[in-house]
């Protein structure tokens, strides 16, 4: 609001005036003296032009008294400083304004906003200066503390039985969680012990009341053992935790002065109840005078059927309990075992179990651990009943084959099956080696002696050929190229191997191999080892292997290998070379080694009809022997 001129500056202004005449000027308005000598004063405010702010308003001149006007009123070039009044915004309308906003200075109030800051949260209304304190974990009262003087005392209820610690207590508005509003709790480590626990005997004190074991809920009676055997008098009884020296639970002792009576003693013939059990001597069924056994059959030997105890032996009843029939006479531990399938002298072994069998009543049986129905002669059994592994029959040849006896039929194997004294009856021995072809394998052997050279014949791809015999090894001695001989014809086979033993001591070019399963000489198939480098020199051991098919006399490959680490044959020794047929799958080996596999789909039949050895070479430097031909 504007301020109103002082009484004493008017006084002034009108006491100048009247000194210099007229105070009045022709507006009416008061005319101030002026000084032509000095600078001018417009507004006659007795500041000069310099030394008046404004020197057209006599209100406004040095010392002037500020008022809430928005003009600097004292020209000390502030505006309102010392009037008016500070503001603070006050968002939550609860009448005081926010701390954290700067206030600022004015002349008038303003909606929202406040004379007096200190709300130390201005988005809650419950929060300023003074307001009341609540358990809420805020500062309602803006004094820095939280929830001072409002909340409870909790205690820790760590065992979870109701009941707090009173040495662990703490203030909070809600109750924490494992504590609660009480510290009457005398252990809070065990949930047992609580105000509200039933005492019980364990030297603790369950109900928190400072005694221990009082009146607890499962105190025992206990009774006066005078005698020391365990048993009580029931006229003498007190209630105990636990039992007091020289006092048990147990009430049924009938002489307490006497600790061979009690019920646990045994009656004994001594005309007194030893048991308790208000019986003496024979008219209690539990004296143990002597014990007696029924005798039913009059053998002297008793059963355990019917036993009694008494001081004197009752009528049919003897001393021992050794009889297993009681009905039957002959049967008693005097008798001797026979077969009968009874278990005559009660060893509890029954005919053949029994080592004590009377072995004229026993059968002869003869061992059968092949199964077969026949037995062995030479290992015979005596028992009363026929054994799991054994006949009545003593004509098995051998007892360990199942497959060999009297009614077998005889078969290619190697044994007599049918127990005739003869092997592999009717059976072929193609090479004569006193063994079947079943047995030994053999097909066809050959190791090229003398005598048996007539079993080859030629049959020549290209060239000439003269073979020839050294010792028992077979060769070719003329310088004639891709020779092969035959061997003679074995039938069609479908799975067989050939073997040969082969030396190469040449220096050109030398090539050797095994022809197989042709229809005539120009239609075969042969697998060929070769020197794979087709040098012209001094024989090298590394080489190749090559399945041929050959029809019409034209051959092609149909699958090689040329690992020289594997195929190696040494110079100037023997080596073995072998082929395997097995249906379509061919394999080629050198000295037990695998060097070539192939499964044969071509138009050439698998099967031996006849076998051959295949040379191709220049310095007669190719020898073969042992020529075989086996079935696996």
């Amino acid at each position: 609001m504007p301020r109103i001129v002082s009484v004493a500056l008017l006084l002034s202004i009108l006491t100048s005036a009247c000194r210099n005449g007229d105070p009045w000027g022709e507006d009416g308005n008061v005319v101030l003296p002026t000084d032509t000598g000095t600078l001018a004063d417009a507004d006659r405010d007795g500041f000069n032009v310099e030394e008046d702010c404004n020197d057209n308003d006599s209100s406004i001149y040095p010392g002037a008294e500020e008022i809430c006007d928005t003009v600097d009123n004292n020209c000390d070039g502030q505006v309102d400083e010392d009037v008016g009044f500070w503001l603070y915004i006050d968002a939550d309308g609860d009448g005081f304004g926010d701390e954290n906003i700067e206030p600022f200075a004015s002349c008038d109030d303003l909606p929202g906003y406040e004379h007096s800051g200190g709300d130390c949260d201005d988005s809650r209304a419950d929060v300023y200066p003074d307001a009341p304190e609540q358990c809420d974990g805020v500062d309602n009262d803006c004094d820095a503390a939280v929830d001072e003087n409002v909340q409870s005392i909790w205690y820790a209820d760590q065992d979870g039985d109701g009941f707090g610690d009173t040495d662990s207590e703490i203030e909070d508005c809600d109750p924490p969680s494992g504590y609660v509003a009480n510290d009457r709790d005398c252990n809070d480590d065990d949930t047992t012990i609580h105000p509200d626990a039933d005492e019980v005997c364990d030297t603790l004190d369950n109900d928190c009341n400072g005694l221990t074991d009082d009146n607890p809920i499962d105190a025992q009676l206990f009774y006066s053992d005078g005698d020391g055997d365990g048993f009580g008098d029931p006229t003498m009884g007190e209630s105990h935790c636990e039992a007091p020296s020289g006092m048990v639970t147990d009430s049924r002792d009938c002489d307490d002065a006497d600790a061979t009576v009690h019920p646990d003693a045994t009656e004994i013939c001594d005309e007194v109840d030893n048991d308790c059990d208000g019986l003496v001597d024979d008219d209690d069924s539990n004296v143990m005078g002597d014990t007696w056994y029924g005798d039913a059959d009059g053998d002297g030997y008793g059963g355990d059927t019917f036993q009694v105890m008494a001081c004197n032996q009752p009528s049919a009843y003897v001393a021992n309990a050794e009889d297993c029939d009681d009905l039957n006479p002959d049967i008693h531990p005097a008798s001797s075992e026979i077969c009968n399938e009874v278990d005559d002298d009660c060893d509890g072994d029954i005919d053949d179990a029994d080592s004590s069998l009377d072995s004229s009543t026993t059968l002869t049986w003869y061992a059968d651990d092949d199964g077969d129905g026949f037995g062995d002669p030479d290992a015979t059994i005596q028992s009363c009943t026929q054994p799991s592994n054994a006949t009545d029959d003593d004509t098995d040849c051998d007892d360990s084959a199942p497959g060999i006896h009297p009614d077998a039929d005889e078969e290619c194997d190697g044994y007599d099956n049918d127990c005739d004294g003869d092997v592999d009856t009717g059976f072929t021995d193609t090479d004569g080696d006193g063994e079947a072809n079943c047995v030994d394998k053999t097909i066809f052997s050959d190791d090229f002696s003398d005598t048996d050279w007539g079993d080859w014949n030629e049959a020549n791809l290209s060239g000439s050929s003269d073979w020839n015999r050294d010792g028992n090894t077979f060769y070719e001695v003329s310088d004639a190229a891709d020779s092969i001989v035959y061997g003679p014809d074995l039938g069609e086979l479908e799975t067989y191997v050939i073997t040969v033993d082969v030396w190469s001591g040449g220096y050109y070019n030398n090539a050797l191999g095994i022809a197989f399963a042709y229809q005539d000489s120009d239609n075969y198939l042969l697998v060929e080892w070769d020197d794979f480098n087709d040098f012209y020199e001094i024989y090298s051991p590394g080489g190749e292997v090559i399945l041929w098919e050959c029809i019409s006399g034209s051959c092609s490959e149909l699958a090689s290998d040329d690992d020289s680490t594997t195929i190696a044959m040494d110079y100037a020794t023997w080596t073995t070379i072998e082929l395997s047929v097995n249906g379509s799958q061919i394999q080629f080996t050198v000295d037990g080694t695998l060097v070539l596999a192939h499964n044969y789909t071509g138009s050439t039949p698998i099967g031996a009809d006849r076998t051959g050895l295949y040379s191709y070479d220049n310095d007669n430097g190719i020898y073969f022997d042992d020529f075989a031909v086996t079935q696996p």
